[in-house]
This record gives C-alpha cells, structure tokens and sequence, in this order.
C-alpha cells in the first residue's frame, strides 16, 4: 500500500501574501492555499522520500516496471505488453488508494466494506479488460506479455506488502 503523504487543506504559512484575513478565514485564502497546496505536497513527498529508509521497497514495483521497460526493447519482445501491463498496474494502484484513503476516512464498517470490495472487484475487472483488449486488439503475443509481466509485478508487491506491513505506521482507528 502507498503511503502518500496527506495535504493539508489551508497552508496559510505556504503563502507570503497570506494577512490576517485569510488566515481568519476571508475567501482570499482559499484562493491563496489551494494554490500553495501543490508545492507543500512536492516538499512534503520529497521529504518523505528522503525520510523513508525502506521508500525504494515500498515502490519496488514501479522501479521493475521501469526497469522492465529496456529489457522488452532489448529482448524483442511486444512493447505493446509492456505498454498494457504497465497502464493496468498504474490505474489499478491509484485506484486502490484512493481507495484505502476513502474507506480509512469513513466511519461507518458497512461502507468501508463496500469501498474496499467494490475497488477489488472493479481492478481485477480493468486489470482483466486491458489485458483481454491488448491480447485481442494487437496481437496474442501482446497479450501475454501483459499478462506475465503483470503477474511478476504483482508477485513482487504482494511480497515486499507483507514484508513491510510490520514496518507500516498507519494506525488503524478504533
């Protein structure tokens, strides 16, 4: 699961043309933070990067996404696949966090149990739709690059998930 580092909704210290004003609330600061909104992200992201000993195997599967990319040049094989399985990885994973983001926001069991199965069964379905699309739209071939590259990928995130989860500080709320 990705950490991403939460923003916050007024970064009135962000902002040089913040007065007392937009600080009590006036609408100027709402223009003000959402514009110094970004930047704070940024900071605080690189400084999660830089923070986080264990960031590189958080993200391991996107550092072999992008590795996988020179070796399906090299080796010949359908960049298409790579192409498939790389766009199914990446929606499906944003997907889940918003996901995980929505459903750790709510209080309510019942919904939280809808968000988080109705996210599963939805990327399975696109994870399944854009390798099927590939296979059938360009070639077999393609298809099942796609698919085994997915499957590696998805090998590799599920491993390093439980090897990080004793090291994950998300608390769950009670």
């Amino acid at each position: 699961m990705i950490r991403w580092p939460a923003v916050p909704r007024r970064v009135a210290i962000a902002s040089p043309h913040v007065g007392a004003a937009a600080r009590s609330g006036a609408s100027r600061c709402s223009t003000v933070c959402r514009a110094a909104a970004p930047r704070a992200a940024a900071t605080e992201f690189a400084n999660t990067m830089t923070n986080d000993p264990l960031f590189f195997l958080r993200h391991l599967d996107i550092a072999l996404l992008v590795i996988a990319l020179p070796v399906f040049l090299l080796a010949g094989w359908p960049i298409w696949g790579w192409a498939a399985a790389t766009f199914a990885w990446v929606v499906q994973k944003a997907i889940g966090t918003w996901a995980n983001r929505k459903a750790r926001e709510t209080e309510d069991l019942k919904r939280m149990a809808g968000i988080m199965t109705g996210s599963m069964i939805g990327r399975g379905w696109l994870v399944a739709l854009t390798i099927l699309a590939v296979g059938l739209g360009v070639d077999d071939q393609s298809g099942l690059a796609a698919g085994v590259l997915f499957l590696v990928i998805f090998t590799v995130w599920f491993s390093t998930s439980f090897i990080l989860r004793p090291f994950d500080t998300h608390q769950p709320s009670t």
